[in-house]
């Protein structure tokens, strides 16, 4: 399963000027539903406020039949996890 890439733009924010480090997720990760993420890309791996991101080559295993149809979204969280 190859799940499109989305193209994500983070608002300018001028108290946070400096470039944020991703932090990376701790893989495999498995989701409910019988899908398992292996891998992922964040490119750019480091953003400033106003960049970019595009958040693609993501890698799933199918590990079972959904029970019904699934949505995958991604958010984009601030340092304060808001």
């Amino acid at each position: 399963m190859r799940v499109a890439a989305r193209r994500v733009l983070l608002p300018p924010h001028s108290s946070r000027p400096r470039a944020a480090a991703v932090p990376p997720i701790e893989l495999p990760v498995a989701f409910e539903g019988g899908l398992t993420l292996l891998g992922y890309k964040l490119d750019p791996a480091t953003l400033r406020p106003g960049e970019t991101a595009n958040f693609g080559d993501r890698v799933w295993r199918v590990d079972g039949v959904p029970g019904r149809l699934l949505s995958i979204m991604a958010h984009a969280l601030g340092p304060m996890g808001v």
